[in-house]
C-alpha cells in the first residue's frame, strides 16, 4: 500500500516554517486584531466569576446547614464543578493522549506539541472562557435564588398560620351553636370579630389580628340581606371575610358553611361548601368535624 505523501493528496515541495511564522500568517489573515482590551475584560470578568462562585457556595453551604435540600445540593455540586480553564489548561486538553508512532526521529524526540493554529484556538478559547462560565454560573444562581425564595415564602406562610378556629358570621345567632360545638365538643380554641372589645381598634387591625391567629376559618353565610330580585344573601362584611381568609389560609382551610336559602356568590361557586338546612346548623356538625380532621386540627 502506497503511503507516500503523493498518495495522500499532497503536491509540490514541502517547506518547514517556524511556529511563530504560522501564527503571524493567521493573525495577518485576521487583520491583526488588537486583543489587549479583550484580554483585560476577560481577566476582570474571570475575577468576578470566581468571587461570585465563592459567594454562591457560601450561601448554599449555610442553607444546607439549616436543612437538607436535594435540589440545593445538586446546584452546589454544579457550582463546585465550574472551573475557569486557563490557556495552559486549554493547551493540555488539545494534546493527543496515548502512544504515538512516527518514523520522524526529530518528531519522536520532540514529543507531542500543539500546532501553531491550535495555540491560537487555545488563546481565543481562554479569552472566551469567563463569559461562558459566567453564563453557566448565572443560571445556577437564578435557580438557587428562585428555589430559596419559594421556600422562604412557604415558611412565612406556615409561620403565619395560628391555632384558632375563626368563626365568621352575620347577625344570626346560629354562630353561637357552632362556637359551642368547636369549643365544647372538639376542644379547639376559637376566635370571632367581637370576642374582644374593639373600641379604638380599626376593623383592619382587628381583621389582621384574626388572620394571624387563625389555623382554619368557618365562615357562616346566613340569609340576611334581601337583594333587588328578592333573593337573600349573606351580609357583605361576612362575604368580605371569606375572601380574606381564602387568600391567607387557602380554599381548604377557609370553609364556607352555607345556609339553605342563602345565595352563593361568585367567589365560592364551584367550590366545596358545607350546606345546612335553614336554622339548623347542628345538621352540619359532623361534616365540619370531618373537614377539621382532614386538615389535621382534630
Amino acid at each position: 500500500m502506497d503511503m507516500s505523501y503523493t498518495s495522500m493528496g499532497t503536491v509540490g515541495s514541502w517547506c518547514e516554517y517556524p511556529a511563530e511564522a504560522v501564527k503571524n500568517a493567521i493573525y495577518e489573515r485576521a487583520d491583526h486584531p488588537d486583543l489587549s482590551g479583550v484580554e483585560e475584560a476577560s481577566s476582570d470578568l474571570g475575577s468576578l466569576v470566581n468571587r461570585a462562585r465563592d459567594e454562591l457556595l457560601s450561601v448554599l453551604t449555610v442553607a444546607l446547614d439549616d436543612r437538607e435540600d436535594t435540589f440545593l445540593e445538586r446546584l452546589k455540586e454544579e457550582a463546585e464543578s465550574i472551573k475557569l480553564l486557563t490557556y495552559s489548561n486549554m493547551c493540555r486538553s488539545m494534546l493527543s493522549s496515548g502512544q504515538m508512532m512516527s518514523r520522524d526521529s526529530n518528531a519522536a524526540l520532540a514529543g507531542v506539541q500543539l500546532a501553531p493554529h491550535q495555540e491560537i484556538i487555545a488563546e481565543t478559547a481562554a479569552l472566551q472562557m469567563p463569559c461562558d462560565v459566567a453564563s453557566d454560573l448565572a443560571a445556577i444562581i437564578r435557580k438557587a435564588g428562585s428555589h430559596m425564595s419559594r421556600k422562604e415564602r412557604s415558611a412565612q406562610r406556615s409561620a403565619r398560620i395560628g391555632t384558632n378556629i375563626f368563626i365568621g358570621h352575620g347577625r344570626s345567632l346560629l354562630w353561637r351553636e357552632l362556637k359551642d360545638f368547636v369549643v365544647d365538643r372538639l376542644k379547639l380554641p376559637y376566635e370571632e370579630f367581637n370576642r374582644v372589645p374593639v373600641a379604638g381598634v380599626t376593623n383592619i387591625a382587628r381583621l389582621s389580628e384574626m388572620l394571624d391567629g387563625a389555623s382554619c376559618a368557618l365562615i357562616l353565610l346566613t340569609a340576611e340581606d334581601e337583594k333587588a330580585d328578592g333573593t337573600m344573601q349573606a351580609r357583605m362584611n361576612v362575604i368580605h371575610e371569606v375572601g380574606l381568609f381564602q387568600g391567607r389560609l387557602g380554599f381548604t382551610k377557609a370553609i364556607v358553611v352555607l345556609e339553605e336559602g342563602c345565595e352563593e356568590f361568585s367567589n365560592i361557586q364551584g367550590l366545596g361548601q358545607i350546606r345546612f338546612p335553614k336554622n339548623n346548623i347542628s345538621a352540619a356538625f359532623e361534616e365540619i368535624r370531618a373537614v377539621l380532621e382532614r386538615e389535621g386540627l382534630v
